[in-house]
């Protein structure tokens, strides 16, 4: 009975939590709805799909009429879902509704409001000429297109693939799109309904971002598409159970030629990045700094029309008074049915080591805008910071000298008074009050001014502490060296950068060797440099690292270590210049 009764009770707990679990995860997106549609830009003879999300479960449901303006509704499907996301359980309802444009023009999906939630509009603009083939004659085509002819490279090639069919079919297969001298990104496959000659077709499509990283001629090879056709007819001698055939069809796309361009003489910038559109943000965790608490600076630079891997790192000049820490980069791509939009975000831990203002300097990144064929600068302004002490003040800049140069002030001659030879003094006198208070502030800036120079003592201790903290899990050469030599036995790469700044920490003593930029600048070792310029390469920049030997960048490591020791060799074997 007791165990019974303690069951019951476990099993009423677990529901009553499940319940305040799901009720708390909903809370987190209450309040929300998202209006979202598969394509922006169809012709007349098209359709297009509207999903309406919104974050919990509801009985309430959209009010559609405002659609029926400029839309036919076709179809349109509700479902309610649940799902955990690293632990994050949520729910929500879905709306998914076909649409048929009435008219040419720039029409727009009208917000929508579910319990006291609304969602954003969206335009849509539709075209009078379909870009389906007016002439074809069979059940089933297919059809492909480039958005351009001429390109740069590295610059973004829309290849839009569709297979159009009036029948029903059994299955549809294409061979995978591969070019050696391009990089190939699929985003995704879509499908929608579109009327040619009077007769409704489903359109499968399938668009690819190519990235050619060649000039001359890239050519797009022809594909194959394996259809399965559902026949109308049926076989009662093959197939007695009445089942009806299926007819297997291979459809080839054209091939396609684009020309591909060198980058143009008018780009003057460092790295050569074509794209639709390039924008520099910046966030900060405080906008208050003090000395020896690290603040975090986080730059995203983002491309539309270039991946993550073609973006490449941020220069960041160093700044007197303030300790960079640099974390490792995050690269990520978006994608939809209008390209790659490529983000790079780079985060740094700012540690102030004095008060004062500091200004760092501004950020620039040259880009060519494939549009207007410009080049045009993306720009993070300078920005200029203030720093407080322990006590909350900050160091005020220097206030400059009079210069020798500046005229006394004349005291014009009165020639009205009368002639005397009377010799007469002024003496002004400062009265005791007044010489009283000006030793009391004197004695008070004395003691204010030992007691920050007390107060920056222990700062600098305590900000010395925190860099020891720092590196204190840092291994000893010896163990670095080791570490070293496994990662790039091994090719990993992201462990061989760790390996290698632990290692020049402990070489040269440095804990601000925080990045392989550094350790190439204090390294007076040039074939090191270029090693390092590699695997820098390597990890920021996408390029290929199966074909490096990392064996030339072990051997100037040890070149390194071995002219250190010989070095501690010579001068542990001086001679005395006095004997004993």
């Amino acid at each position: 009975m007791n165990r019974l009764f303690f069951s019951s009770l476990m099993l009423r707990s677990f529901l009553c939590g499940l319940f305040i679990l799901l009720a708390f995860s909903a809370s987190t997106h209450a309040d929300t709805l998202s209006a979202s549609v598969d394509r922006d830009t169809i012709s007349l003879q098209e359709t297009l799909t509207l999903t309406l999300r919104f974050y919990a479960q509801t009985s309430d449901s959209p009010d559609l009429t405002l659609l029926q303006k400029d839309f036919d509704i076709l179809n349109t499907q509700q479902s309610n879902q649940m799902r955990v996301i690293n632990g994050d359980m949520e729910s929500f309802t879905d709306w998914r509704i076909a649409l048929a444009p009435k008219r040419v023009g720039t029409l727009e999906i009208p917000s929508f409001t579910i319990e006291g939630a609304s969602s954003d509009a969206i335009p849509i603009t539709v075209e009078s000429q379909s870009r389906a083939p007016q002439n074809a004659s069979s059940e089933v085509f297919v059809d492909v297109k480039v958005n351009k002819d001429n390109a740069y490279v590295q610059e973004q090639i829309l290849l839009t693939i569709r297979l159009y069919t009036s029948v029903n079919l059994n299955g549809a297969e294409m061979t995978p799109l591969e070019l050696p001298d391009a990089l190939v990104v699929d985003l995704g496959e879509n499908q929608y309904q579109t009327n040619i000659n009077g007769r409704q077709h489903i359109v499968v499509e399938r668009v690819y971002s190519i990235f050619p990283q060649h000039s001359g001629e890239l050519i797009i090879p022809s594909l194959t598409y394996n259809v399965s056709v559902r026949s109308s007819q049926r076989d009662p001698w093959a197939d007695p159970f009445g089942n009806r055939r299926s007819n297997l069809l291979r459809l080839r796309t054209e091939e396609q030629r684009v020309k591909v361009n060198t980058a143009p003489a008018q780009f003057t910038g460092q790295d050569w990045l074509p794209a639709k559109d390039l924008q520099l943000t910046e966030h900060w965790s405080t906008e208050r700094l003090k000395v020896g608490e690290p603040v975090t600076r986080t730059i995203t630079l983002s491309a539309e029309g270039l991946t993550a891997g073609q973006l490449t790192p941020l220069s960041m000049p160093a700044v007197d008074g303030l300790t960079f820490y640099p974390d490792q980069p995050q690269n990520d791509d978006k994608t939809s049915n209008k390209g790659v939009t490529g983000s790079r975000i780079e985060t740094l831990a700012i540690i102030p080591n004095r008060s004062g203002k500091f200004t760092l300097p501004a950020i620039s990144v040259d880009w060519w805008d494939t549009d207007s064929q410009k080049m045009k600068t993306a720009t993070l302004p300078a920005k200029t910071v203030q720093v407080e002490d322990a006590l909350g003040n900050i160091t005020p800049d220097p206030v400059p000298a009079l210069s020798v140069d500046t005229p006394a002030e004349t005291t014009p001659i009165t020639t009205d008074m009368p002639s005397a030879t009377t010799d007469v003094r002024v003496v002004n006198i400062a009265p005791v009050w007044l010489i009283t208070v000006a030793l009391i502030l004197g004695l008070t800036t004395l003691m204010f001014a030992w007691l920050y120079w007390q107060a920056r003592r222990e700062l600098r201790a305590i900000h010395s502490f925190y860099i020891a903290e720092k590196t204190q899990d840092h291994v000893t050469e010896t163990a670095a060296w080791n570490d070293l030599k496994r990662a790039a036995a091994n090719k990993d790469y992201p462990a061989l950068r760790t390996a290698l700044i632990h290692w020049a920490q402990a070489h040269w003593q440095d804990p601000q060797l925080q990045n392989l930029q550094l350790l190439a600048e204090r390294s007076s070792n040039d074939a090191l440099r270029v090693q390092l310029k590699k695997l820098d390469e390597i990890l920021y920049r996408g390029a290929a690292g199966n074909d490096w030997d990392s064996s030339e960048l072990i051997q100037e490591i040890n070149n390194c270590r071995r002219q250190k020791h010989h070095r501690q060799k010579q001068q542990d074997g001086l001679v005395p210049l006095y004997k004993s």
